[in-house]
């Protein structure tokens, strides 16, 4: 398997806002912390595109 970086192919990023509990922020913030992810908007992002793409 060969693993590809789409970011380019997705067009100019957007701003948004969202709320969430609290104890969900704390355990993205750490998983991104513990896997070295980029950032928090970055897993969000990639959870949505696993999300998407299953449905």
């Amino acid at each position: 398997m060969l693993e590809i970086d789409i970011s380019p192919y997705l067009g100019k990023t957007e701003k948004v806002n969202v709320t969430l509990p609290g104890f969900v922020i704390q355990r993205i913030d750490r998983y991104v912390r513990d896997h070295r992810i980029k950032s928090r908007s970055s897993f969000l992002a990639d959870a949505a595109l696993e999300k998407l793409v299953r449905t």
